[in-house]
C-alpha cells in the first residue's frame, strides 16, 4: 500500500513540468563563450553562432573562415582540400545542445570539438540567461566554459596585444640577432597581418601557435592566464615512480621535473638504501621543468664534478662573436642557485651562469640507463648530456627534443602572457642543444628502449 501511494502521486509531481510554457524557437544568434582549459588556461574568449532546430535544442559554431583570417585564402583552401582544416574554417563547434528545462535553472547539455583536442561533453545549468558549466573527457573534468548573449568581455585589441608582444620579445630574447632573420621577419609580417583580422582568442593564440612553431628557436609561447604562474616548485603532486624489477634492477620513471628538491631527494634516498646495482630512469614522456629536481637528480648519479654547460643572455650575446670562442665563457660565474625562481632572476640581471653538478656523498654507483624519446625535452636535455659526456651514463633511445633554452614568463597585457627564451645554452663542449638535441648512444624506438635494456646483459 505504501507503494502505491508512492506511485500515486508521481502524476502530480510531473504537473509543475508540463505545465511549464512551451517556448518559441529562439532567434539564431551570435553568442559569447568563455572556456577554460584545465584550471589554469583561459579565459579564452570567442564567439558562437548558435543554430535551433526548437526550443530546447541547438547547435553552434565558432564564426567561419577562421583559417582564411589567420593563413590567407590560398592555404586555407588547400588545407581545406587535403582535409587539415575544419569544414568552413570553424575552429570550435557544439552539437547535440539541448536544454532539459526545469523552471528556475535549467540543465544544457552538449559536445564541444576542437582541432587537436577532440571532443568533450559539456554539463551546466543555465541562470539568468547565462549557462555555466564544465567540460568532462572520459567522466574527468578538463575545465570549464561560460557561454551568454553579451556582457561575459570586450573585444581585445589584437593589433595592439601584437605590438606589445613584439617588444617583450626585442627587449629579453637571448639573441636579438634573432630579430633580423628571414624566419622572424616572415613570422612578425605574418602576425601583424593575423592581428588586424582576428575575431577572438581562439584564432590569435592559434595563429601565433602555428607560426611560432616555424622559428629557428624554442620556447616561445603565448598563453592566456588570470594570474602569472609562480615559478615554486610544485610540492602537491608525485612526479617520480619507482618500480622494482628483480632484486638488482630498479625502473624509475620521472614523468616532470616540475618537482621540489624533497621529493627527489627522498627519491635518491630510497633508490641508495635499496642495494640495487642497476638502475633504469625513463625520461621518454618527460618535456622539461625546473632546476628544483632537475640538480638533485643529476648530483645523485655524478661520479665526480660534472661540467653541465652555460646559460647566455642578450647580454652575453651582444659582446661575442659568432662562434664563440672558449674564451667568451670563461668569466660566467658558476650558478650558486638552487631552484628555478632564483636561478630566473639571476639570468634577467647578468650575462650567465655556469652549472655544475656535484656528485652527493653517497652517490649511486651502479650501471644507469636513461630512456629517451622526441618528446624528452628542455630542463632534461642538459642534465642527459652530461651524465652521457661524463660517461655516467648509456642513453637508449630516440635524439631527443632539442628544445633547450631556458625561458622566462611576461605579463604583456591583462591575462595575455608570454613565455620567452631568455638565455640561450651551450653544453661543456661548447655545442647548443636547441634544435638539435641530445643523440642516445643505443638508438632504438622509444617504445622498444625499456625491452631493449633489460635484453642486456646486467
Amino acid at each position: 500500500m505504501r507503494m502505491l501511494r508512492s506511485l500515486a502521486s508521481i502524476p502530480f509531481l510531473l504537473l509543475p513540468l508540463l505545465a511549464l510554457p512551451q517556448s518559441e524557437v529562439p532567434a539564431d544568434e551570435r553568442w559569447q563563450c568563455q572556456i577554460i582549459f584545465g584550471t589554469e588556461f583561459g579565459p579564452v574568449d570567442t564567439y558562437l553562432d548558435l543554430v535551433w532546430s526548437d526550443a530546447t535544442h541547438f547547435t553552434a559554431k565558432s564564426p567561419k573562415n577562421a583559417d582564411r583570417r589567420v593563413f590567407g585564402t590560398v592555404k586555407s583552401k588547400l588545407a581545406r582540400m587535403m582535409k587539415k582544416l575544419p569544414k568552413k574554417g570553424k575552429l570550435l563547434a557544439l552539437s547535440d545542445g539541448r536544454f532539459q528545462r526545469f523552471g528556475d535553472g535549467d540543465s544544457v547539455f552538449a559536445n564541444l570539438t576542437m582541432p587537436m583536442l577532440g571532443t568533450s561533453d559539456i554539463k551546466a545549468v543555465e541562470r539568468a540567461g547565462v549557462i555555466k558549466g564544465g567540460l568532462f573527457k572520459n567522466g574527468e573534468r578538463t575545465g570549464s566554459i561560460t557561454i551568454a548573449k553579451s556582457g561575459l568581455f570586450q573585444k581585445t585589441d589584437y593589433a595592439a596585444l601584437y605590438a606589445a608582444l613584439r617588444s617583450t620579445s626585442e627587449k629579453n630574447i637571448y639573441d636579438r640577432a634573432l630579430l633580423k632573420t628571414k624566419e622572424w621577419n616572415t613570422f612578425d609580417k605574418k602576425m601583424d597581418r593575423i592581428a588586424k583580422r582576428v575575431k577572438d582568442d581562439v584564432e590569435f593564440f592559434f595563429g601565433f601557435s602555428v607560426l611560432s612553431q616555424e622559428l629557428p628557436f624554442s620556447h616561445l609561447n603565448l598563453l592566456l592566464l588570470e594570474e602569472t604562474p609562480s615559478l615554486a616548485a610544485d610540492t602537491s603532486e608525485r612526479n617520480v615512480f619507482l618500480k622494482v624489477i628483480d632484486p638488482t634492477t630498479l625502473y624509475m620513471d620521472v614523468q616532470s621535473f616540475g618537482g621540489s628538491t624533497q621529493e627527489m631527494d627522498a627519491i635518491c634516498d630510497t633508490l641508495l638504501k635499496g642495494g640495487f646495482r642497476t638502475l633504469i630512469v625513463d625520461l621518454r614522456k618527460n618535456g622539461g621543468g625546473g632546476l628544483d629536481s632537475a640538480l638533485p637528480f643529476g648530483e645523485c648519479f655524478a661520479m665526480d664534478t660534472v661540467d653541465a654547460g652555460y646559460f647566455v643572455t642578450n647580454t652575453w650575446a651582444s659582446k661575442v662573436t659568432r662562434p664563440p670562442s672558449a674564451a667568451a665563457f670563461k668569466d660566467l660565474p658558476i650558478a650558486q642557485e638552487r631552484t628555478t625562481e632564483a636561478f630566473i632572476e639571476a639570468l634577467k640581471t647578468s650575462e650567465g651562469r655556469h652549472l655544475v653538478l656535484y656528485p652527493h656523498t653517497n652517490a649511486f654507483k651502479g650501471n644507469l640507463y636513461i630512456l629517451t624519446s622526441n618528446k624528452t625535452a628542455s630542463t632534461c636535455e642538459p642534465i642527459v648530456d652530461a651524465l652521457k659526456r661524463s660517461g655516467r651514463a648509456t642513453i637508449v633511445g630516440e635524439n631527443t627534443a632539442g628544445a633547450m633554452l631556458s625561458a622566462a614568463m611576461f605579463q604583456v597585457s591583462g591575462k595575455y602572457h608570454l613565455f620567452l627564451p631568455i638565455a640561450d645554452y651551450y653544453n661543456a663542449d661548447l655545442q647548443r642543444l636547441d634544435q638539435v638535441g641530445v643523440k642516445p648512444d643505443i638508438e632504438v624506438k622509444a617504445d622498444d628502449a625499456l625491452d631493449h635494456v633489460l635484453s642486456l646483459p646486467r
